[in-house]
């Protein structure tokens, strides 16, 4: 297995839990990278749940970012280990950035799980995450206040009008949403975001076939682009201080 000076791996297939650390180990002080901030493990598929608990027992307290892409091996098992306090020595506290796209089999009860352990968490990137639900956009606005940026494109159960509006109100610190290709947003949750409280620059509603329109197919009107026929509007928006927002139609 190759080694990178960032103490980063990716991309292999046969990469699995026991490249992770040494389990026979009694002293977790001596295993691992101690300088490791940042994980990508992309299209790993051949590792399971006991990857995320060498994580939370191992790398709690120093990961910053961690990318798990389309590692179709995990669990809401594996996540578990996350929020039960046996299994960790305390919550990952310097955990800013999470990618769990493509990790198709995640459902509501991983999203439970991160809510608990993960108080700074900045960017969560659940795209492609086809099982949640709207139950887990609830539970991201009540237990990731700290969020900046989060996509939930082509999550198609999870994203809904009602789930927009408790975003728009929780949400306080998000500037940045992917709703791309997520078929139960209408005109109104649109409009719920941008005259919200999320401090919005930045909203993809691309492939949203509903977005422009209002429930019983009322047309709404169209955002004007930048440029005629182009797909990115701006919108200015007067309240809490004014800003610009950028929208991706």
């Amino acid at each position: 297995m190759e080694k990178f000076d960032n103490g980063v791996y990716g991309n292999y297939d046969n990469f699995v839990d026991n490249d992770l650390t040494a389990t026979n180990s009694k002293n977790r002080n001596n295993i691992g990278c101690k300088k490791l901030k940042k994980l990508t493990l992309r299209h790993c598929k051949s590792l399971t749940d006991e990857t995320l608990k060498h994580i939370v027992y191992y790398a709690f307290d120093r990961i910053e970012h961690l990318d798990l892409t389309r590692c179709t091996g995990i669990s809401d098992n594996g996540f578990r280990f996350w929020k039960q306090p046996q299994q960790r020595a305390g919550s990952f506290n310097n955990l800013e950035t999470l990618i769990l796209s493509e990790c198709v089999f995640l459902t509501d009860d991983t999203i439970f799980s991160l809510t608990t352990c993960c108080p700074v968490l900045k960017y969560l990137n659940l795209s492609f995450c086809f099982s949640i639900t709207d139950a887990s956009l609830e539970v991201i606005c009540l237990g990731l206040p700290l969020l900046e940026k989060l996509d939930v494109s082509f999550c198609g159960r999870a994203v809904s009008n009602a789930s927009l509006l408790s975003i728009s109100m929780h949400l306080r610190n998000l500037q940045k949403i992917w709703l791309k290709g997520c078929l139960r947003v209408t005109r109104s949750g649109v409009d719920s975001l941008l005259g919200g409280f999320a401090p919005l620059t930045f909203v993809d509603i691309s492939q949203c076939r509903n977005a422009h329109m209002y429930q019983n197919g009322i047309m709404a009107e169209r955002f004007q682009t930048t440029v005629p026929g182009g797909k990115k509007a701006l919108i200015k928006i007067e309240e809490n201080g004014g800003r610009v927002v950028e929208v991706i139609i």
